[in-house]
């Protein structure tokens, strides 16, 4: 029963959240979530460095992670990408408060994702490239 709780749970973590994962074989993904349509303060917003293979979630039913707790309601990101110890510019993308995005940032110059809502229908995300800092 104990074992059949824990899917269940994993299950309801994966629905109530955004999530990115980095299926890269070598790049690491650094994110940060901006200020847009996120209750909490630049210290305490979604902050990651993601490895290859690696995830992370944030819920949107949390004010911190998506201020309007919708799973549909929009969630911006400025992220950029490491490989070999070169960096990419950064860019910025957007997604649904339930959706996930997956990164694939191998070839520093052409970036691939997909993006999903959190029923698993294709998310069109605005992709802005911005200038290096």
């Amino acid at each position: 029963m104990k074992f059949l709780c824990a899917i269940y749970f994993a299950f309801l973590q994966g629905v109530v959240s955004y999530c990115i994962y980095n299926t890269s074989q070598q790049a690491k993904i650094h994110i940060l979530q901006l200020a847009d349509n996120s209750g909490a303060n630049e210290r305490a917003r979604f902050s990651q460095t993601l490895m290859p293979g690696e995830n992370a979630c944030c819920p949107y039913t949390t004010s911190d992670c998506v201020r309007s707790n919708g799973r549909n309601d929009l969630v911006k990101f400025s992220m950029f990408v490491l490989v070999d110890g070169m960096a990419s510019t950064h860019f910025t993308m957007t997604l649904p408060g339930g959706g996930w995005l997956e990164l694939n940032g191998d070839r520093l110059g052409d970036l691939q994702y997909q993006a999903h809502y959190a029923d698993g229908s294709p998310y069109e995300t605005l992709y802005i490239k911005e200038e290096s800092y």
